[in-house]
């Protein structure tokens, strides 16, 4: 029988509560038991106990929205690109995971960021670019990394599309097209779940994936970085009823109110990157801090590789410098994308009964300085060293 597990004498950050400044938490076979201050908590007969003074203890980081596996690191050209199937703007049928190089170094260097979880995306060259993932961090392999939660269909306004099919004379090569279109797939996906076909018709597997968006199994996740674009894309998501969520939200300051009156969870960023392109000419640093002070539900991203995932552990470092609270901002790479990403149920936060995937840190989380000395995830070391034993 597997031993428990127990982190002692650390300040522990469960981001759902008060900080613990001498913590112990206990786990056991991938599964948090126990979490407290050290002298509350008991040692099980016969755990291993790893003991880290002066220590910080975190949630593993949850990355909302990144490419990594999709676009290669290391490699350029079309060989490392596989993120954007630029020949249809409308493509819902696509799957993340069946892109993904698994063993991708943008995985095992957000792994040493202490980020476990990440949500990769399709690109956003298409109006409808497909499915997302959530996956670990490790596992080598797709089967071992993805999580069966869904978290939502890529869909795109703005630059990018009109960009993309302008250059190859096709529509859309205005936004007016981006949403015509977009209604256009929306009422054939609506038709088609309400015909009555034969078992024996094949699938039209598009239509089918945007099913689960009408029915509202899962989010559209919403590119779009200029606030224009993102009120388009709001009165499309109230004619057909659908759950959104806001990706990038550059000008998320403009309509931060509309955007909480709705109960619509935005992804900001990146913010490490520079205004690459017209769209982001407006980026603040502290849309974050704008948006959770108007009470908007707040994740931030890499969207590596435009920011690459071995510095995500900067983000919320950033995004504190700029007005968020450093519970607030540990929130948005904890609890806040596990809440967006449907996964809050078993990670997010040092809780008792969630998976312990957990990162220790030299120094306090939000110290550029401090560093991850190990990663737990699922309750197994996968990154660093285990600690001084007793």
């Amino acid at each position: 029988m597997n031993p428990s597990v127990v982190l002692d004498d650390l300040t522990i950050h469960p981001v759902n509560g008060a900080v613990i400044p001498r913590g112990r938490v206990v786990f056991h076979n991938g599964r948090i038991t126990a979490v407290g201050p050290s002298g509350d908590v008991n040692i099980p007969r016969g755990a291993r106990v790893h003991r880290h003074s002066g220590c910080h203890l975190t949630p593993g980081y949850i990355d909302a929205h990144m490419h990594a596996g999709l676009h290669q690191s290391g490699v350029s050209g079309p060989e490392a690109e596989h993120y954007n199937e630029a020949t249809n703007p409308l493509t819902p049928e696509l799957r993340a995971e069946d892109g993904i190089n698994p063993r991708d170094e943008g995985f095992s260097d957000a792994l040493r960021a202490g980020v476990t979880t990440v949500c990769v995306l399709p690109g956003s060259a298409n109006v409808v670019g497909g499915l997302a993932v959530t996956l670990r961090t490790w596992g080598g392999r797709i089967s071992n990394m993805m999580l069966p939660e869904r978290p939502g269909m890529k869909i795109a306004f703005g630059e990018n599309p009109c960009r993309i099919y302008r250059d190859q004379k096709k529509s859309p090569s205005t936004r007016m097209a981006v949403a015509a279109l977009l209604r256009d797939v929306l009422e054939r996906a609506r038709a088609y779940m309400h015909e009555d076909r034969d078992k024996d018709e094949p699938r039209h597997l598009g239509l089918d994936a945007l099913g689960a968006v009408l029915r509202r199994e899962i989010p559209v996740r919403i590119h779009a970085h200029r606030a224009h674009d993102m009120e388009t894309a709001l009165r499309i998501v109230d004619e057909f009823k659908l759950r959104a969520v806001l990706d990038h939200c550059t000008e998320g300051f403009l309509i931060c109110d509309e955007i909480a009156r709705r109960g619509i969870p935005a992804i900001i960023g990146p913010d490490l990157s520079s205004k690459s392109k017209l769209e982001t000419g407006s980026k603040r640093p502290d849309t974050a801090a704008v948006l959770v002070r108007a009470g908007v539900t707040v994740a931030l991203m890499s969207d590596h590789p435009v920011t690459s995932s071995q510095h995500f552990q900067m983000v919320p470092v950033v995004a504190h410098k700029h007005g968020l609270g450093e519970e607030e901002a540990l929130m948005a790479v904890t609890l806040a994308p596990a809440r967006i990403l449907g996964v809050d149920g078993r990670l997010g936060s040092v809780t008792e009964g969630k998976q312990a995937d957990l990162v220790v840190w030299s120094g306090p989380p939000l110290n550029p300085q401090s560093q991850p000395l190990s990663v737990w995830g699922d309750g197994v070391l996968v990154h660093g060293e285990e600690g001084r034993t007793s």
